[in-house]
């Protein structure tokens, strides 16, 4: 798993978005990830498909392996759409300390590495 993360940061890094959803694709087939489902949504999103990337990044938005990072990457994705959903940003904003607290390691890892990449 770690190689996949590496390989994903560096198609970030070098802005390899159509790659990075390629890869998580391939990963997810042999069995569910939340973290590589939320990378895959990072890819979309940055191939210009925001309204993709938040159906694709809801399925896991509960998850406890990507609680915080999920709901970052949330905000940030609503706050770029072309019709932005004021009331959703609001509930979001108001779950990230109660995610935080609860937040693993690994979670605060993916959300630091996706606030780096964007």
């Amino acid at each position: 798993m770690d190689k996949i993360l590496v390989t994903i940061n560096y198609y970030a890094r070098e802005k390899f978005w159509c790659s990075i959803r390629t890869l998580c694709d391939e990963e997810l087939r042999k069995g569910q990830d939340p973290v590589l489902t939320f990378w895959k949504a990072f890819g979309i999103f940055k191939e210009g498909n925001t309204t993709g990337a938040l159906l694709e990044l809801s399925k896991v938005q509960d998850r406890r392996e990507v609680a915080l990072s999920a709901c970052i990457a949330l905000i940030y994705y609503h706050e770029r759409c072309r019709n932005v959903d004021q009331e959703a940003i609001d509930t979001l904003t108001l779950e990230i300390d109660q995610r935080e607290e609860q937040a693993s390691d690994r979670d605060l890892m993916v959300a630091a590495t996706f606030l780096w990449h964007c």
